[in-house]
């Protein structure tokens, strides 16, 4: 199936598509007079008006049992009620603007649902980045599952669709079971969302090759489907210097390891080592998560000194992973994807745009990040 195979042989079908569409082109267009943040700042606004009414409306009853009599005193019910929606609205806009984007309209170009048929969540979300991430669509495409996958997730945002119905995850969890020996779990069990990016980019096929040299030796090929960024412990530095700190790192025995690339590259797939394991004094495998806020930045750089051509690079975030819980065996996983300058929330079946303040703030608590390459 094409993606651009997103004409019906049905005539009426057409008609209906045709009609579809430019009822949602017109609605784009309304919704698109407003920044998110205007929105929210508008949801701000209305609460405080509200309150001020309520404030207003409750003086004036008291006021009036002057000159009226206790009746009067009844006005303070409504006043009351609508002191407590203002301030419910001012101390919630983002949740407010949240709710009502669950319910607009598709948006031309929005990313598309995906269904949970259970504990799924992790391969929904890698999905997700991948598929609003053109970067990675030419890998995809030698993968016969995961470009069917892609023909048909991208005909169903032509076609307006806000859930992929026909799309079965399972599916593709039970190909990428097969194709990794069981390592990825054919059943309902939590996964390692990391684990999708391992088997695409392996081996020959790494997004990232770099030069290693241990302890000043000569270089030697590494290939990395993600840069795993160690976070350390607490007081934890920011996330420009734990990167900083991957390309030049040593090893438990002591030996110096230095990273570089041959020239900078267009993209930077990077993961947050946020889960871990370790064997305690008893000799207990311990395992865990860092789920702390850590202060990533939007834009990341690669300083000249890590790559052997010199000349600094600047990249700008358009894509992570989120995981919400205590392991990486249970929880649940979100993306967030931006699109022609607009960030949207993804969450199983659940797709709709966020203030780029939500997204960088949820960007603190990311797992794994994809950066492009800023255009100077």
């Amino acid at each position: 199936m094409s993606a651009s195979t997103s004409v019906s042989q049905n005539p009426m079908q057409n008609f209906l598509n045709d009609i579809q569409h430019k009822i949602y082109s017109v609605h784009g267009k309304i919704f698109g007079l407003c920044s998110t943040d205007s929105k929210i700042y508008a949801f701000l606004i209305l609460g405080r008006v509200l309150q001020t009414v309520a404030l207003i409306s409750f003086a004036a009853s008291i006021a009036f049992t002057f000159t009226v009599g206790p009746t009067a005193l009844l006005g303070m019910i409504p006043a009351v009620a609508l002191g407590i929606l203002g301030t419910y609205i001012a101390g919630n806009p983002e949740e407010l603007n949240d709710l009502l984007q669950v319910g607009r309209p598709f948006v031309a170009g929005q990313p598309v649902g995906l269904i949970n048929g259970g504990n799924n969540c992790w391969l929904n979300s890698s999905l997700q980045l991948m598929a609003n991430t053109p970067a990675f669509h030419p890998r995809m495409r030698e993968i016969p599952q995961l470009s069917q996958f892609l023909d048909v997730y991208e005909k169903n945002r032509t076609d307006y669709q806000k859930v992929a119905a026909n799309i079965d995850i399972h599916a593709i969890r039970q190909f990428l079971s097969r194709e990794t020996g069981g390592q990825i779990v054919d059943g309902a069990v939590q996964e390692d969302a990391a684990q999708l990016f391992e088997y695409v980019f392996q081996g020959p096929n790494a997004i990232h090759q770099l030069d290693q040299q241990i302890n000043g030796g000569a270089p030697a090929l590494r290939r990395e489907s993600m840069l795993q960024i160690g976070l350390g412990e607490s007081p934890r530095p920011n996330f420009q210097q734990l990167f900083n700190a991957y390309f030049d790192q040593r090893t438990d025995t002591g030996a110096r390891v230095q990273l570089s690339f041959q020239r900078p590259p267009n993209d930077l797939l990077v993961q947050a080592r946020r889960f871990y394991q370790q064997v305690d004094a008893s000799g207990t495998l311990q395992q865990g998560k860092i789920g702390e806020s850590i202060d990533v930045p939007e834009r990341l750089a690669l300083p000249n000194q890590f790559v052997r051509g010199g000349g600094n690079s600047e990249y700008v975030c358009d894509a992570f992973s989120v995981h919400n819980g205590v392991s990486s065996e249970s929880g649940h996983y979100t993306c967030y994807v931006k699109r022609q300058g607009t960030w949207w929330y993804c969450s199983d079946t659940t797709v709709y745009e966020v203030a780029s303040t939500t997204a960088l703030r949820a960007m603190k608590y990311g797992y794994i990040f994809h950066y492009s390459k800023a255009t100077p």
